[in-house]
């Protein structure tokens, strides 16, 4: 327990760390700063940035999670509306990039009320943006409170808010959009380097190495074949996905 907390304050204070030299050596912090770094993000930061803020803690264990406990079916559909989703992004990503620059836009919204020129459409998307952003949050805070929980914190889901609401302020204040992406470069070296330390122990440290993993992964799982109410299902839910992918992103 008290090496956990020693871990995890450390890995706190340095992405704060983090966050605040994010900011050294610019001239000043103003809106456009905060919002979008002046758009001055190179390819190498942006793609950072992208991939933390689209692959969470869900993708990295509730996907291997659910497919464990749900059979192949369950990545199945992930994969399915991954796969019909970046085409849309493909196309729809530089429209909106564009867009944004044409109208000097700092916020969706504000892309919606220079192009329609329209406050009530403007009003209406940051709305919601905001109801959509309710559900994406109550997932992380959940995920969060399970992290806790299995790390021997056992914190309230006001509490896990709180800290979760605290953390993100610093961030905020310290270099607003800079501090993000400077933090997922740190979040995702550590991820890889966590599924690469995991992978290495299951090889050589579980029973059978990894084909018995993925073995008893299979005789865990239910069937995979889909059919019937439960295909429409899945297949509609896809097509939905795929869409609404790059609209709360």
């Amino acid at each position: 327990m008290n090496d956990t907390v020693v871990v995890l304050g450390i890995i706190i204070v340095f992405s704060l760390l983090l966050a605040l030299a994010s900011r050294m050596g610019l001239p000043g912090m103003d809106i456009d700063q905060y919002l979008v770094g002046r758009r001055s993000f190179r390819g190498g930061l942006l793609f950072f940035l992208a991939v933390g803020e689209i692959y969470s803690i869900g993708t990295m264990i509730g996907l291997p999670g659910g497919i464990y406990a749900k059979g192949t079916s369950y990545g199945m559909w992930f994969l399915g509306y991954i796969l019909l989703a970046y085409p849309i992004g493909y196309f729809l990503g530089p429209l909106i990039w564009r867009a944004a620059k044409k109208y000097n836009a700092l916020t969706v919204p504000d892309v919606f009320r220079a192009h329609f020129s329209s406050r009530g459409l403007e009003v209406a998307s940051a709305l919601a943006a905001v109801g959509f952003l309710v559900g994406w949050g109550q997932f992380q805070f959940t995920g969060l409170e399970a992290v806790f929980s299995s790390l021997g914190f056992q914190l309230t889901p006001v509490e896990t808010v709180a800290i979760a609401v605290v953390i993100a302020y610093v961030y905020i204040i310290a270099s607003g959009i800079r501090s993000n992406a400077y933090v997922a470069v740190m979040k995702d070296i550590f991820m890889i380097g966590a599924i690469a330390i995991a992978g290495i122990v299951a090889a050589v440290a579980a029973p059978g190495g990894i084909p018995h993993i993925f073995r008893n992964a299979a005789a865990h799982g239910v069937p995979s074949t889909v059919t019937g109410s439960a295909l429409v299902f899945a297949m509609t839910t896809i097509a939905i996905q795929s869409v609404a992918f790059y609209l709360d992103e």
